[in-house]
């Protein structure tokens, strides 16, 4: 039986004041990652650029561009020494929606470092190709489980997060949580301290799935502008809070391509940058496994979730065998993160 050192106590959902409904307040400019993160930088891997956002120091491959990745041995668990939060986004979404956690866990701890990046697909994360040739492959990227989630392992091992005396803590929301589980039960680094994964269980994830389509169609295609969407995301209570939907949304839409006939007619010129409906041939492996995988980690976890339904029958009996932790946020909807 091995023990690993608890995560840091978080506070209960009632100390955590969410409002029932927002307002939509006058002002709906957007608000910069950079206004919660210190650092944006790219790192390449396979000609892929990956958008980084990072706070904290001992992270010197943001700052000082590698030609190939430098592969050092393991270092231990060092209990003493200020983590590392390696934060990954949800489908859809971009690390943009980590800001304010990034935020708040710098005030708890300044010594602490962030790392944040854009996933394939999503933000400002893209191949290293001609600018319309990545206009019209936005749609064909390869959001597999088993790409993201080498991705995670390559970014990790490039940026020589596994070696930089921390100890790690990987937080994953939604299909994010998914992927930093399976980059971590791969167990390549010693270093793991914990994992968190923020509102997916698998049982309710793979329902979820059978009405993607019926949520996609929800939502509005286009919009005139980002106020626009910033608005739509506080009206629809996809997000909770406006200083949240001023960070969040900006990032996730893109003006159409070129030839746009909507657009060119005075329509609306803003798009999603993910088109979820084309990623349903990876939706099937997103989440298979994901319970079996979370409780077999060799490190502390912790579940958020924003109810107790949404447990499936593997967490439950988990849950009261004592292998992880629970924390509820009632009445916070999905982007759990973001309040």
């Amino acid at each position: 039986m091995h023990s690993h050192p608890s995560l840091p106590p978080f506070a209960p959902s009632s100390a955590i004041p969410l409002p029932s409904r927002p307002s939509v307040p006058a002002d709906l400019s957007p608000i910069s990652p950079l206004s919660y993160f210190d650092t944006a930088s790219s790192v390449s891997l396979s000609s892929y650029s990956f958008r980084v956002f990072h706070s904290g120091t001992s992270i010197p491959a943001l700052t000082i561009p590698a030609p190939e990745p430098v592969v050092r041995g393991p270092s231990p668990l060092n209990p003493s020494a200020p983590m590392c939060f390696v934060l990954h986004h949800g489908g859809g979404y971009s690390a943009a929606s980590f800001g304010l956690v990034a935020k708040r866990l710098r005030e708890m701890d300044p010594a602490c470092a962030v790392v944040a990046w854009d996933c394939r697909g999503h933000g400002e994360s893209k191949a290293d190709v001609a600018e319309e040739t990545v206009l019209t492959a936005r749609i064909k990227e390869d959001l597999s489980l088993s790409r993201l989630s080498a991705d995670t392992v390559e970014l990790v091992e490039t940026m020589g997060l596994h070696t930089c005396g921390r100890d790690l803590v990987f937080v994953g929301h939604s299909l994010g949580g998914a992927v930093v589980v399976d980059a971590v039960k791969q167990g390549r680094w010693t270093n793991v301290l914990g994992v968190v994964v923020v509102d997916v269980v698998e049982g309710s994830a793979k329902d979820s799935l059978r009405h993607m389509h019926t949520y996609i169609h929800s939502r509005p295609s286009r919009f005139f502008a980002v106020a626009d969407a910033v608005r739509w995301s506080l009206t629809s209570s996809t997000i909770r809070t406006p200083e949240a939907a001023r960070l969040t949304m900006p990032p996730l839409v893109v003006p159409a391509p070129p030839g746009d006939e909507r657009a060119e007619r005075g329509g609306p010129g803003l798009e999603w940058r993910t088109d979820l409906a084309a990623t349903e041939e990876f939706w099937d492996g997103w989440f298979e496994d994901l319970s079996a995988k979370f409780l077999s980690v060799r490190a502390a976890k912790l579940l958020v979730l924003a109810g107790t339904d949404r447990l499936d029958t593997p967490l439950m009996i988990g849950q009261m065998q004592g292998k992880f932790q629970l924390t509820v946020i009632q009445d916070s909807g999905h982007l759990v993160c973001t309040p």
